[in-house]
Parts: C-alpha cells; sequence; structure tokens
C-alpha cells in the first residue's frame, strides 16, 4: 500500500513569515499518517466510512469516522489561542466537509480565536475612528470659512490654513490605517506583524512630514 501524501502547496518563506513552522507540521503530519497507514495496513475499510487523514495547510487531521467531528489544538501561528480547540466534520458519504463559497475543504478555525479580546480591540479602535472622523469634519469645516470669507485673507490665515490641510491630511491617512490595514489585520486573526510595523512606520513618517 503506497504511503500517503497530502496535495498542500505552501507558500515560500518570503511570502508566510510563519514558513518554518508550517513547513515543519507538515513534514511531520506526513510522517504521522503514513505510519498510521502503516499499522493499518491489515485493515480492510468499508468504503465510504472514514475521512482520509490530511495536512489542511496547518494542522494535521487523522482519519476520522464519518458523522463525527475531529478536534486538534489550535496552531501556535498567527493570533490564535494553542489551549483552543479547531475541527474538522467528517460527513456521512467519507467527506470533509466543503465551504459551500469555495467548495473546498474546510477548517474551523474561528474557534481559535478570543472573540472577547477581538470585540474589545474593536471598540478602542473605533474610539480613535470616531475621534479622527469628528477632528477631520471640524478642520475641513475650518478650512471652508477661510476660503468662503474672502475678508480674512491674509498671510496668519493661510498659514492656519496649510496647518489645517496637513492636519486634515494626517486624519485621513489614519483613518484608512484603522479601517484598512488595522481592522483586517484583526478580523482575519492574521499574524501581519512585519507588514503592520513597516504600515505604521510609513504612516508615521509621513505624516510627520505633512
Amino acid at each position: 500500500m503506497p504511503l500517503r501524501t497530502t496535495s498542500t502547496t505552501i507558500a515560500p518563506a518570503t511570502i508566510d513569515p510563519n514558513f518554518e513552522i508550517i513547513e515543519q507540521r507538515r513534514a511531520e503530519c506526513i510522517e504521522f499518517l503514513d505510519a498510521e497507514l502503516l499499522k493499518k495496513a491489515d485493515i480492510t475499510y468499508e468504503p465510504g466510512t472514514y475521512c482520509d487523514g490530511q495536512f489542511d495547510g496547518w494542522s494535521c487531521f487523522p482519519d476520522t469516522p464519518s458523522n463525527t467531528i475531529a478536534k486538534v489544538p489550535c496552531p501556535p501561528l498567527f493570533e490564535f489561542d494553542p489551549t483552543r480547540f479547531a475541527h474538522k466534520v467528517c460527513e456521512s458519504d467519507g467527506n470533509w466537509f466543503r465551504h459551500p463559497e469555495t467548495n473546498k475543504t474546510w477548517t474551523n478555525y474561528t474557534t481559535c480565536i478570543d472573540f472577547g479580546d477581538y470585540q474589545l480591540r474593536r471598540h478602542v479602535n473605533l474610539i480613535y475612528v470616531t475621534g479622527y472622523t469628528i477632528s477631520l469634519i471640524a478642520i475641513l469645516l475650518s478650512i471652508s470659512i477661510f476660503c468662503y470669507f474672502r475678508s480674512l485673507k491674509c498671510a496668519r490665515i493661510t498659514l492656519h490654513m496649510n496647518l489645517f490641510a496637513s492636519f486634515a491630511a494626517n486624519n485621513f491617512l489614519w483613518l484608512i490605517w484603522y479601517h484598512v490595514i488595522l481592522d483586517t489585520n484583526i478580523l482575519n486573526g492574521k499574524d501581519q506583524s512585519d507588514t503592520a510595523s513597516g504600515a505604521t512606520a510609513w504612516f508615521t513618517v509621513h505624516s510627520n512630514a505633512i
């Protein structure tokens, strides 16, 4: 009986900062599944009774009886909590559950996230976004007043308008940061520390330059 392999493709290290950890887990999973296959070589399985063990890209799932749920500890990747468990559903036909949107086998890793902490960070971010939004509206209103009343035109007012414009640009950039980068990072639960750090540095430098 041929040894089992997985068809999971691992991203290069330049793309996935967790490449080495994932590759090690993949190798350990293949070794485990091959060992289990050799142990059960003399056992005859009824077709469609078991879902074949597989490495889903992050975790290793053993052969699982149909109509059952396979649970494994959450991987020490991203912002997952290793004390929690991810699970995969083996359906009655002996196939792993497929997500209706992608039609691909799917593992539920949402249970690996501390949603209490997630909600707290969302609320904190909302406070920042609200403050930046109110500030941006007030600044734009001030600039509009300066532009509308031509009698206010003078060197000092022009200086203030330029200062307000820089504040408005700064607030706008940070609103983009909270909506596009930070909020997406929290929502996906992904470890984007390198990207986030680089983006933070970029926004800080450019906001100060403004």
